[in-house]
């Protein structure tokens, strides 16, 4: 009886860990894409940037022109800043965002809404082939107040 335990005992040990092995081989194997550019540190190769449409101060000038404040942000001299990391897609359109630093929560939202309805960039390539890019931006805000 103690034998036939011990037989049960290292037969469950091996499906189980069969059963592990086999559950970590079927993962898919999924290669890094190598064609983000990130334009805030050192490149290699040829490289043509992506170009933001019609705007003297590009993407930022394109954010400055849009956003508008409320009329209670002018009234209490609102102030804040966004840096913003954004992703643009092999096709010029901007796929993503992600938050590095917002001091005021409203202004974020706002510009979030801007990058992603704005205008499509002239996509950039690495190589010769359209690659994604990521860009970081810092946007400071500051209402006048009125008189």
């Amino acid at each position: 009886m103690k034998r036939l335990s011990k037989c049960y005992g290292i037969f469950l040990l091996l499906a189980l860990s069969f059963n592990l092995y086999a559950q970590d081989s079927a993962k898919p194997f999924v290669e890094a894409d190598s064609t983000i550019i990130d334009l805030n540190r050192p490149f290699y190769g040829n490289v043509k940037i992506p170009k933001f449409p019609g705007q003297e101060y590009g993407i930022q000038g394109y954010i400055m022109n849009q956003f508008h404040f409320t009329q209670k942000e002018i009234n209490n001299g609102a102030k804040g800043e966004v840096n913003i990391w954004i992703y643009i897609e092999r096709d010029g359109t901007i796929s993503q965002t992600r938050f590095e630093k917002n001091t005021n929560p409203d202004f974020g939202e706002r510009v979030r809404n801007l990058l992603l309805h704005a205008p499509k960039y002239t996509p950039g390539t690495k190589d010769g082939k359209p690659a994604r890019f990521k860009v970081k931006l810092v946007q400071k805000f500051e209402s006048k107040r009125a008189n």
